[in-house]
């Protein structure tokens, strides 16, 4: 059994190798170009096949990849970017929050989502989550309101926990809402893609998520302003912006540009997503509903979506007699690959020591519980979820 292998198709492959052999590395110019600044603004759709096939918006695997990208979650501009984490800090800067210093987030998520609100120059501010989603509270956003200037929400592997209430509550509260949604491509909430919810949404295509390019990430929003400074501060943007564009004055740009290979494979493996998801679904449903007579001591994600294609498998382990620690260690004992959460919660990170919101009783108490299976993914297949199954029957019957 593997946690995962990257699907690459033939398809993949020859479109990569074509990229090469046409000297295809990058489209981007960092610098002013003929009709620039009427290319700026367009939406992804309109910018697939433009003049110069070189220009500030990248080459055309790039410009291809973020129009399909757009067509297929139905949103007006993506933004790709060389890593998610590189998304967040441009969305976080792209908001342009001047004075507003504080972000709302969770604790219980991978580093990233913390440390692009320190890297932006902002303070990340911790709310508790709820138990049962794994996702953040949204009574923490109405309890914590006034000292909150927006919300990064982290969709926990693939689950939107309550995202319309956390949405409602971010509009009463004019808070702005950034969705980490790096772990949910292709999931769906009330019938509508994660990420499209918030004023931004990003997404993860770095090993091991849903559709993979080794590195990389995909910004999304139908806010013209907010792609224009997204799309600046991905590619220099310092560099090109003129007196006149008052709203883009203080931009400061990076290198969060991708690569034309990454593209090329992202362009393929979106192609198959469907199909990728679809045996993700198969393969954790097959899961729970064979631990169900377990639910007593593993309890499952509750899950809020209409579609849900999971990153992990979430549970939380209750057991009074065999300690979560112990119980993976038979586990990976028996060649089962399990995840027992974060090493370190965000909130104990020694840079916010005396600083942050350390009250979090859900949170510390679902990192002592947690256990995750990544395993879920292509290759894997109801076989190896047997795998899973047969090792916990095997340990909790000599309890």
């Amino acid at each position: 059994m593997s946690i995962n292998i990257p699907y690459i198709s033939k398809e993949a492959v020859e479109s990569v190798c074509d990229s090469f052999a046409n000297n295809e590395f990058s489209g981007f110019i960092g610098s002013p170009h003929e009709n620039i600044y009427t290319l700026l603004p367009k939406k992804s759709a309109d910018i697939r096949n433009i003049f110069p096939p070189k220009n500030f918006l990248g080459g055309r695997k790039v410009r291809g990849l973020e129009a399909d990208w757009s067509e297929y979650f139905k949103t007006d501009y993506s933004i790709s970017v060389n890593s998610a984490t590189s998304g967040l800090i441009t969305s976080i800067l792209a908001l342009q929050i001047n004075n507003w210093g504080t972000v709302g987030t969770t604790a219980f998520s991978f580093t990233a989502s913390t440390a692009a609100i320190a890297l932006a120059g902002y303070f990340p501010y911790f709310l508790d989550v709820d138990l049962d989603t794994f996702c953040i509270s949204p009574y923490e956003i109405e309890k914590h309101a006034e000292l909150i200037n927006g919300i990064l929400y982290v969709s926990w592997a693939g689950n939107a926990g309550d995202l319309c209430l956390v949405k409602s509550f971010c509009e009463s509260f004019n808070c702005f809402l950034i969705e980490d949604a790096s772990q949910s491509i292709g999931s769906k909430y009330d019938n509508k893609f994660i990420g499209t919810f918030g004023d931004i949404g990003i997404f993860s295509l770095n090993e091991p998520k849903n559709l993979q390019t080794g590195e990389g990430g995909i910004i999304i929003s139908n806010d013209e302003k907010l792609a224009v400074r997204s799309r600046l501060i991905r590619n220099h943007g310092e560099n090109i912006v003129r007196k006149e564009d008052e709203w883009l004055h203080d931009i400061i740009g990076y290198n969060f540009r991708m690569t034309e290979s990454t593209a090329t494979i992202g362009l393929e493996n979106l192609k198959v997503l469907d199909l990728l998801n679809e045996k993700r679904k198969n393969n954790y449903e097959y899961l729970v509903n064979e631990l169900k007579e377990y639910q007593d001591v593993l309890v499952p994600q509750v899950i809020t979506n209409s579609h849900f294609y999971p990153y992990i498998a979430a549970f939380r382990w209750v057991d009074k007699k065999l300690s979560r620690n112990d119980l993976a260690r038979r586990l990976k004992m028996g060649g089962i690959p399990v995840s027992t959460g974060l090493h370190r919660l965000l909130c104990d990170h020694p840079c916010y020591s005396g600083k942050v919101n350390t009250n979090l009783p859900n949170t510390r108490l679902l990192n002592d519980q947690y256990l995750g299976f990544y395993q879920i993914g292509f290759p894997n297949n109801l076989a190896d979820m047997n795998e899973i199954v047969s090792a916990f029957k095997k340990i909790l019957n000599r309890r």
